[in-house]
């Protein structure tokens, strides 16, 4: 029975010494993957505080493109998604749909989003401020 219980501590001491390796291997790797990344793809943190100053810049339309892709990022650190450069808006909703409040909460920002950046018109300070306030609500969901 002694020898039992020793070889389950064992086993047990193992497995979680070897799980912590692989953790440890794999932040090191996705750090490395982060340094080579575009500035868009930074912690989603980071491009909040981008965007808010392409806003105090004036520049709107990079500004709600920069807190759309952090809204993004948000999800994918929740692990919802997968944030890939290559996907589309609509596609972004199709993978919301099993999420109904997140699905909600997205749709009507990136349906402005596509009027404002893909329908050439110039976004405002009220159009930002209101991908400002979307970011911060899916953001306070996150914790």
């Amino acid at each position: 029975m002694g020898i039992t219980v020793i070889g389950f501590i064992v086993i047990v001491f193992l497995i979680i010494k070897n799980l912590r390796r692989k953790m440890i291997a794999e932040q090191a790797r996705m750090e490395l993957v982060e340094k080579d990344l575009p500035p868009e793809r930074m912690r989603c943190e980071t491009v909040y505080d981008k965007a808010l100053r392409e806003a105090e810049q004036g520049n709107y339309a990079e500004a709600i493109r920069l807190l759309t892709i952090g809204a993004l990022l948000l999800l994918e650190a929740r692990r919802v998604i997968n944030y890939q450069d290559s996907m589309t808006n609509g596609e972004y909703l199709r993978e919301l749909l099993v999420e109904r409040q997140l699905h909600s909460m997205f749709a009507t920002p990136l349906a402005i989003f596509d009027r404002l950046i893909y329908g050439f018109q110039n976004p405002d300070k009220n159009d930002f401020e209101l991908f400002r306030a979307f970011y911060l609500d899916l953001e306070r969901l996150k914790k």
